[in-house]
This record gives C-alpha cells, sequence and structure tokens, in this order.
C-alpha cells in the first residue's frame, strides 16, 4: 500500500469534497477530508478534484505514472518528483505557485471567498432589430395617381360646351380657369401626404427572422481535433456555446447538456456550456481514451431551428481548445442529420472569448 499525501498552504485545515477517477476507470468517491489528507491505496494514479463548499473553489489535480517518477500538473504547470515522492500541488487564488524544499509547490496567496468573481460577460445581447421603414413609402405612391384624372375631366368638359353657344370669346375663358385649377391642386396634395403616415405600423412584425432550416429536438456538437493533439491531460474544454438565428444570439429555453461516455470533474460539467457565464467551462478528460471524440447534447423540450452558432474557449490551456467538429441534428437522439463541418479551425489565444460566428 502507498499513501499519496495531499498537502496544502492556502487550504490547510479547510474541508474538501474529494473525487478520484482512476487512470483504469470509474470514479472514486472519497468523501470530504480535512487537509492536509493522507490517500492509502494501493493505486493512486489519475484525475483528483477537490472542491471547497466554503469557497466555492475547485483544483483539478492530475498523478501520472511515469515508471517510478511522478509527473504532476496543475493548469498546464509540471512538477517533476523524483525518488518515488507522492505530493500534489492545488489550485489557489494566486496564479504563481512557489516550491518549498518539501517538495510541495502552493500558491502564495491566501484564497478569499471573490476566487471566482469574474466580469460577467456580456454575451448575451438582446439584439434590438432596427427594421428598414421602406415598406412604409410603397402605399404612399398609389393615391397620388388620383390627380390625373381631376385635370383630364376638367378641361374637356367645361371648353366645350362654353365655345359652342357664344359668340363673345371672354366669358368662355373666364369659367374655364376658375375651376380646372382650382380642385386638382387641392385633390393632388393633401391627399398623397396623409396615407403615406400611418403604413408604418407595419414594421413591427419583422423583428424576429424566420430561419428557413428544419427543426430539430436534439442537436450535437461533436469534437474530433483539438489545438495541440494531444492536449494536456488528455482533455478538451469551453466555457459556452450558443445557437443563432440571422446572426443573433438565441435563448436556450428549456434545455438540458449531457456528455455521454465523458469524464467531467466537479463544477466543470457539459451545463456550464449554456449557464451564460464566460469565467465558467465544460471539461471532457476522456476526449483522448474515446478515440479523439467528444460529444456534447443539447437536447430541448420541443424541436427549435437555427441557422448559425458560436462558442467560447476556456481559461486555459489553449492547446484543448476544439480545432475540428461536426455539428448534426436529429429528432430521436439516435439518428443524425449533419448539418455543419468545419476543419482545422485556429481559435484565438485570448481565453474566455467568443469565436467567429458560424452559419450553415
Amino acid at each position: 500500500m502507498d499513501t499519496l499525501k495531499i498537502v496544502s498552504t492556502n487550504y490547510t485545515g479547510q474541508s474538501a469534497v474529494i473525487t478520484y477517477y482512476p487512470d483504469t476507470g470509474g470514479t472514486i468517491n472519497l468523501g470530504t477530508q480535512v487537509l492536509p489528507y493522507d490517500y492509502v491505496a494501493p493505486y493512486f494514479y489519475g484525475t483528483y478534484s477537490l472542491f471547497f463548499p466554503a469557497f466555492g473553489s475547485t483544483c483539478t489535480l492530475y498523478v501520472e505514472d511515469l515508471s517510478g517518477n511522478f509527473l504532476l500538473q496543475e493548469n498546464g504547470d509540471y512538477i517533476f518528483q523524483e525518488n518515488y515522492s507522492k505530493i500534489i500541488i492545488e489550485t489557489g487564488p494566486s496564479p504563481t505557485p512557489t516550491v518549498t524544499p518539501t517538495m510541495s509547490a502552493t500558491p502564495s496567496v491566501t484564497p478569499t471567498p471573490s476566487i471566482t468573481a469574474s466580469v460577467t460577460p456580456t454575451s448575451s445581447v438582446t439584439p434590438s432589430v432596427t427594421p428598414s421603414l421602406t415598406p412604409s413609402r410603397t402605399p404612399s405612391v398609389t393615391p397620388t395617381s388620383s390627380v390625373t384624372p381631376s385635370i383630364t375631366p376638367s378641361v374637356t368638359s367645361s371648353v366645350t360646351p362654353s365655345v359652342t353657344p357664344s359668340v363673345t370669346p371672354t366669358p368662355s375663358f373666364t369659367p374655364s380657369r376658375t375651376p380646372s385649377v382650382t380642385p386638382s391642386l387641392t385633390s393632388s396634395v393633401t391627399p398623397s401626404r396623409t396615407p403615406s403616415v400611418t403604413p408604418t405600423s407595419s414594421v413591427t412584425p419583422s423583428i424576429t427572422p424566420t430561419p428557413s432550416r428544419p427543426a430539430f429536438t436534439y442537436y450535437r456538437w461533436q469534437i474530433t481535433e483539438t489545438k495541440i493533439m494531444p492536449p494536456n491531460a488528455n482533455a478538451v474544454q469551453s466555457s459556452e456555446f450558443t445557437f443563432q438565428i440571422g446572426g443573433v444570439d438565441q435563448s436556450w429555453g428549456t434545455v438540458t447538456v449531457t456528455n455521454p461516455s465523458g469524464n467531467n470533474p466537479v463544477g466543470e460539467e457539459p451545463s456550464k456550456l449554456v449557464d451564460g457565464s464566460l469565467s465558467l467551462k465544460a471539461l471532457d478528460l476522456n476526449f483522448v481514451s474515446n478515440g479523439n471524440v467528444t460529444n456534447f447534447i443539447f437536447q430541448f423540450s420541443t424541436a427549435r431551428a437555427f441557422t448559425g452558432y458560436r462558442w467560447a474557449t476556456a481559461n486555459d490551456e489553449e492547446g484543448r481548445d476544439p480545432k475540428s467538429w461536426t455539428i448534426a441534428g436529429s429528432n430521436n437522439g439516435t439518428t443524425w442529420t449533419t448539418l455543419h463541418t468545419v476543419s482545422g479551425f485556429s481559435a484565438t489565444t485570448t481565453r474566455n472569448t467568443y469565436q467567429t460566428a458560424q452559419t450553415y
């Protein structure tokens, strides 16, 4: 039996919910323990997730078997331990850990409950579509046609009878000018202005675009390649995912997100993709072990139709960013229709950032 000692400077004396995911598969719940904690077991290689309820903070640690030497890693930082030393470092509020003579790397800043505080993203923008006022101009042209008939009958009828019975041309011209000019000017100006204002109310229904795509109850985001292969800790990750219509983010409504055959540490479950927070993420540690495939399934209460989507990078490890993937739809969760395929995408190095929107 060997002893794996989990120690900490920042969290000494604090209670942590410890979950162990052995490299051989499965999950072992070590329960709530007070640090430092000694885990005695014949096998201890794999991922350890420590959740500190008092701070709302989660530490994810990975112990790898390197044939007598132990490679410990946390957030991309590696510590090479020799002579079969078995220690673990933890995630603290400070991103810069220090190595002590006891070969245990610990953060140098005392954690506070504001560890997970971050700027609330403004990604869920409710677009205020400014509809075009062009339709309001169209109906205003039609009434102006009333000008044409008002001129024709006034000239014909007034000139013809006045010339025939009268010998003197003076009275024949006087009445013909008065009625023909006065009514034609009045009717042509007044009606054309009045109806042009009223039709503007017809613009309101055009705010919500209608997608010309089939609706599905299930959508699948299948990731098949990461920026670096294999990625750190053999994992793939993303902080947010949202569907769009006409380039506008859509509200989720009632949706459930799952990761079949995935391995998600506490606090980094698939549901974090739709929680509206860029500071949290969904992480799958089984990406490589599942043949370089991770499936995130979105299940809606009713069929929904979209025309595009976008996703955001997580807080660290850009090598875990998706590089190639497909989007597919289904109405039974079994038979899938491919809607969009992306290969060789290069995400930005900026963390917690939405990437270029995709359309299909």
